[in-house]
């Protein structure tokens, strides 16, 4: 009877399951071997024992976590593995997608981090960030009313000195596997704009972390004043299959070089066709560990957006250091992936007409 060698986790990312290795058939006999993946097949072979009964099927990881990517986006996040050997049932395994192999085993990596690469790190947000936190929560996580801690940081802007406070919230059904947590700006501190430059306010808040179990999320506030550094957000499915987004606060350079194809008739030359695609480039500044991660997760996404428009990533650099007085940055490039230029039309708005209000300061 054919068993398996390997031993196997109960819940693991999809990069986890490499090698599976058999024992127990009869050498030269080929014996059917199946995987499938919430009933769907992922792989159907034959394998040939060895003099000694044994075989064994190698680097799986990128098969499974592509049929796990793609289940995920249909809906169904956690799935199961089932492997078969000889039309008999050897092991299953609840599957995570994970499209990477990390430092740590998936089973240990949910209970201490949420699924972002940025999890357990601090997050420069700009106020008007739109932020989740989803997890997998432990069967008494999902018992407790109240799960979600949040501490914001305030800044007495006359003393210098911080005081922190916050409380505890009801978490919310991402779906049925995960929960999550709105984490914007807006929504953990309530109206910033009270707390703005020109408001008055003595206090301003400057940061909050948010706390489910052994995780923790930190958060700080970019600074919204004039001399602040201009964002750009970039949505992204990040390596678990979920929503994510980078923030570059720094320099991006546009650049339409278009090509032109033409013909000549009748002594004169035409453009026939032309082809104008805007390639954007982006230079951060110093990044933070978890910063860095993101952008490592970007590089590597299959699907990312630039104002809500479907972007293709064409460059990525990182250039990293363990010198203690310099920090980490990153150049990133991309193009829309629709053919064609996308032109934003100017509104029939004109400065000193009847609209005219502050908004142009």
């Amino acid at each position: 009877m054919v068993r398996l060698s390997t031993t196997l986790p109960t819940l693991a990312f999809a990069t986890e399951i490499q090698d599976l290795g058999f024992f127990g058939g009869t050498p030269g006999k080929p014996c059917p071997i199946r995987l499938t993946l919430n009933g769907a097949e992922v792989l159907d072979t034959n394998l040939t024992p060895d003099t000694a009964g044994h075989f064994a099927l190698h680097d799986l990881g990128w098969l499974i976590s592509t049929h796990a990517a793609a289940m995920a986006k249909q809906g169904t996040w956690l799935t199961e593995l089932r492997i078969e050997a000889d039309g008999t049932q050897l092991a299953t395994v609840s599957i995570m997608p994970c499209r990477q192999r990390l430092y740590i085993n998936g089973a240990d990596f949910v209970q201490r981090s949420f699924l972002t690469m940025a999890g357990g790190g601090c997050k420069v947000v700009p106020k008007l960030a739109s932020e989740r936190l989803v997890w997998k929560p432990s069967d008494e996580e999902r018992k407790q009313e109240r799960p979600v801690s949040v501490r914001v940081t305030l800044l007495d802007l006359t003393t210098g000195e911080t005081r922190r406070f916050g409380s505890e919230f009801k978490a919310e059904k991402y779906n049925d596997e995960l929960l999550c947590y709105n984490t914007s700006p807006g929504y953990i501190v309530g109206n910033l704009e009270e707390y703005g430059p020109s408001s008055g306010a003595t206090r301003q808040p400057v940061g909050y972390d948010v706390t489910v179990g052994q995780r923790t999320m930190r958060y700080r506030l970019a600074p919204w004043d004039a001399d602040a550094a201009p964002v750009t957000t970039l949505d992204f499915t990040n390596v678990f299959g979920l929503s994510d987004t980078l923030y570059i606060y720094g320099e991006v350079e546009e650049a339409l070089k278009p090509t032109y194809t033409q013909v000549v008739v009748g002594g004169s030359a035409y453009n026939a066709n032309v082809e104008a695609q805007a390639e954007f480039k982006a230079t951060t500044g110093a990044l933070n560990a978890a910063e860095v991660a993101l952008i490592k997760d970007v590089m590597t996404a299959l699907e990312v957006w630039h104002d809500d428009t479907p972007v293709t990533i064409t460059a990525a650099e990182i250039k990293g250091t363990n010198a203690y007085n310099t920090a980490d940055s990153a150049t990133l490039s991309w193009r829309e992936s629709q053919g064609g230029l996308a032109v934003l039309t100017p509104l029939p708005v004109r400065t000193f007409d009847i609209t005219f209000d502050g908004t142009f300061l």
